[in-house]
């Protein structure tokens, strides 16, 4: 189509069919957000509940809170006195505790030993053994000295005969009895306990005898 006379747009189009002009369309372009790459990633990730939005190799990602933590690598020295803290905490594991340690109640389950002709005694195992003699009716059996001995650790021996008892007991060389306990001797009738009780000394190598109920 030719047109012979000059067209005259509106410099501010309010219809639908009516055309703009440059500085019209520059002028609306000048309050908009320039293009940005950036700008378009972060609006083609997806809300997520409780995702981070991060820089990851060198572009904008969606991390979960797992992997936030472990991009962080937070240590204990990150967090502020954290380390003293937890520098003043016993350890679950063999803890020491330097001040008064109060309980209700602590109980020892006993360690149950072996009937043998010598029985081994194990005291990284606990505190409390319980050996029952069934075998070799009249028979002497022999209490080895305790491997894994602690300084100032006490141990109590609980020993039962069978029904038909009538067995006796002696010490290795590394318990050691006191003028008024002199290798205590069990009672011999079936099915009762003697219980022994020991502390162990380890400038002396020994385990001291501090106790023997017999007869039970």
């Amino acid at each position: 189509m030719l047109f012979k006379t000059p067209i005259t747009l509106p410099a501010d189009p309010t219809l639908a069919l009516q055309a703009g002009t440059k500085q019209y369309i520059d002028a609306g372009d000048a309050t908009k957000q320039p293009l940005d790459s950036d700008l378009t990633t972060i609006a083609g990730l997806t809300a997520t509940t409780d995702n981070f939005m991060v820089a990851a190799s060198s572009a904008w990602a969606s991390r979960t809170p797992t992997q936030a933590k472990a991009s962080l690598a937070i240590v204990e020295s990150d967090v502020s006195g954290l380390t003293t803290d937890l520098a003043a905490k016993a350890p679950l594991d063999s803890p020491t505790f330097t001040r008064t340690a109060t309980f209700v109640k602590t109980v020892n389950t006993p360690v149950t030993l072996t009937d043998a002709s010598t029985v081994a005694i194990d005291a990284n195992l606990g505190n409390t053994f319980r050996l029952t003699m069934t075998s070799g009716v009249g028979s002497t059996r022999a209490l080895g000295n305790p491997t894994n001995s602690t300084d100032g650790q006490m141990i109590l021996v609980e020993v039962i005969q069978d029904v038909t008892g009538s067995r006796l007991l002696t010490y290795g060389t590394n318990y050691a009895f006191g003028s008024l306990v002199t290798s205590p001797v069990l009672t011999t009738t079936g099915s009762k306990t003697d219980f022994l009780g020991f502390m162990y000394n380890s400038t002396a190598g020994k385990w001291r005898c501090m106790a023997f109920a017999p007869g039970y």
